[in-house]
């Protein structure tokens, strides 16, 4: 999606299905995926058909993420449960995304990160980057609504523009109704 990578105009028109919602290139992001077993999810009957979308994530609350599963928040303002969206633009709003100033020469920031993906995130050091994490929602689980942060995206109706999956306070929602797939970044 970055600079010399895979690229598409409009919607993705690859014949998945992913729950028959509409999908954009996220122009400017790098994805690194997460490894799944194939035999232990079965991806390809599973969640092929779930549309994808994204949560805008904090530094802080994208390292909890990594290591555990969704939790419900009590924030939202649609009540307890956890808001996505099929727009990438809508989830790096900077509320949502907070900017976060990448230092790998900081102790505390490398610890998490050895390994192959050191390398790959040369390329953000001394910069502030964003980051978003790549959903497969099912279909059927969430609730649309209309945004309540300003948004450009021209691409994804303004009404329909976040997702609310519900939960009960303090529960994690695992891949039985949101698979986090992946992570995305960009340097702002």
């Amino acid at each position: 999606y970055r600079s010399g990578g895979v690229y598409w105009s409009g919607q993705c028109q690859d014949g998945k299905s992913r729950g028959n919602e509409p999908y954009y290139c996220p122009v400017g992001w790098e994805r690194f995926s997460f490894q799944y077993s194939s035999e232990v999810l079965d991806f390809d009957d599973k969640y092929d058909n779930w549309p994808i979308a994204y949560i805008g994530a904090t530094w802080d609350d994208a390292i909890r993420i990594i290591f555990a599963d969704l939790e419900v928040s009590k924030s939202t303002v649609l009540g307890a449960g956890v808001l996505l969206t099929p727009s990438i633009e809508y989830a790096s709003h900077p509320h949502l995304a907070k900017p976060f100033y990448l230092d790998l020469d900081k102790e505390y920031q490398i610890k998490w990160h050895k390994g192959d993906y050191r390398q790959d995130m040369r390329m953000y050091d001394k910069r502030y980057i964003q980051c978003v994490f790549q959903c497969r929602v099912k279909p059927g689980c969430y609730t649309k609504y209309g945004g309540i942060l300003d948004n450009n995206d021209k691409q994804i109706s303004q009404d329909k523009i976040l997702w609310h999956v519900k939960g009960n306070i303090g529960e994690y929602i695992g891949d039985d109704k949101i698979l986090v797939c992946g992570i995305m970044f960009r340097a702002t």
